[in-house]
């Protein structure tokens, strides 16, 4: 499954890990798993095993934002870090 969800624990927020490519293909996944997603206040989304990352995956973390008060983005380098400095995300989002 290219989307895994760990759902929030006592003091540590949920956790979404992306994997292969985060593009349009894996929609429908990730619809799904915002459906795990509520009433969470935090997440992580971990691009350690994410290959690439399109306009798709920006618009789909838009979309986490209204639902997660708080998302944070983990382990994004290379490519996948260069395509969110462009879109000016480091301001909207956390990132480690």
């Amino acid at each position: 499954m290219p989307i895994q969800v760990v759902a929030a624990q006592e003091d540590s927020p949920a956790r979404i890990t992306i994997h292969g490519a985060f593009d349009y293909s894996v929609s429908g996944d990730f619809r799904l798993a915002l459906k795990k997603l509520e009433g969470v206040e935090r997440c992580v989304v971990d691009l350690e095993t994410t290959s690439y990352v399109d306009s798709s995956a920006l618009g789909m973390l838009l979309v986490l934002r209204d639902h997660v008060e708080r998302v944070q983005i983990s382990n994004c380098t290379g490519y996948a870090k260069r395509v969110f400095d462009i879109a000016g995300f480091e301001a909207i989002f956390d990132f480690d």
